[in-house]
């Protein structure tokens, strides 16, 4: 088995002498791995408990933005009408848990009468569960909680926020770019907050040949709430199979085949930017291959 070696060392990278002598010499990877064992059961342990605990929810949104949002914000207003009139037609709202953007849809979706579902990340600071969730779900790891954000919804909307709902908007646009998702809305509300990072993109990475013209339309950008939940869209799982075996589809893609229809839903635009009329008939749900 090999075989760590640590040496004290001084600020400009020598040896130090006095402390070498008092510093561990050698560490085992026996050490090591135990550690990283049990690592891999604790990742299985949130896959699982968040798969069990999800899979009743759908057919879902995931709403995201900024934490930081205060009560009294328009885009806090924002989010509460959008989930509220999402939660009204039969969808489940699923935020990461904490303030802000959070609590405003997780609020949006009490008032509606749907299901409220916070997956909330334990940081050491700034992120505590709001008080309008139904379900809570607690991860150690982003990774585990990213897959739930996206396994159990059928569209993204994306409010102002920071680092993290940058890293969530743009993990759903490569999924879509790749073809791992279906038919997968990605809706960004608040015009005058995104339009700076739309022209960068256009300037920069289209301009240097960094993603293709089409690239442009795997999102929608809106100013208005009522543009983002408004007359309806069927939700439906694509009879389609996926390019590759192993890539994952939307559960519930925007359009497809029959497979799921909402008699009375929510329009959210797809990615090309298009109103879908409202589908007819009863919500029915067929067994799936």
């Amino acid at each position: 088995m090999g075989r760590l070696t640590t040496i004290a060392t001084s600020r400009d990278g020598k040896v130090d002498p006095e402390r070498h002598d008092e510093a561990p010499r050698t560490r085992s990877m026996q050490d090591v791995a135990p550690k990283d064992t049990w690592t891999v059961f604790k990742i299985m342990g949130e896959f699982v408990e968040g798969f069990e605990t999800l899979r009743p929810i759908e057919p879902a949104v995931s709403i995201f933005g900024g934490s930081r949002v205060r009560v009294n914000s328009r885009y806090y207003r924002k989010a509460v009408q959008v989930a509220q009139a999402l939660a009204r037609e039969g969808f489940s709202i699923i935020t990461g848990g904490g303030p802000g953007i959070m609590e405003a849809a997780n609020l949006g979706a009490r008032r509606g009468g749907g299901r409220s579902i916070g997956l909330n990340i334990r940081l050491p600071f700034e992120h505590r569960p709001n008080r309008h969730i139904d379900t809570l779900v607690n991860f150690n790891y982003f990774f585990a909680r990213k897959v739930m954000f996206i396994k159990y919804a059928c569209a993204y909307v994306v409010f102002p926020g920071g680092y993290g709902t940058l890293d969530e908007a743009f993990e759903a646009l490569t999924l879509v770019q790749t073809h791992k998702v279906d038919n997968f809305p990605v809706i960004m509300i608040g015009r005058d907050f995104w339009r700076g990072m739309i022209r960068w993109i256009d300037r920069e990475m289209l301009g240097r040949g960094m993603i293709a013209k089409e690239d442009q339309r795997l999102f929608t950008l809106t100013a208005q709430c009522t543009r983002a939940a408004s007359s309806g869209f069927d939700t439906s799982r694509s009879g389609r199979r996926p390019a590759k075996p192993s890539g994952m589809r939307c559960q519930y893609p925007i359009l497809g085949s029959p497979y799921f229809q909402h008699r009375k839903t929510i329009s959210l635009l797809n990615r090309q930017g298009k109103s879908i009329r409202p589908a007819s008939g009863p919500l029915t749900r067929q067994p799936l291959e």
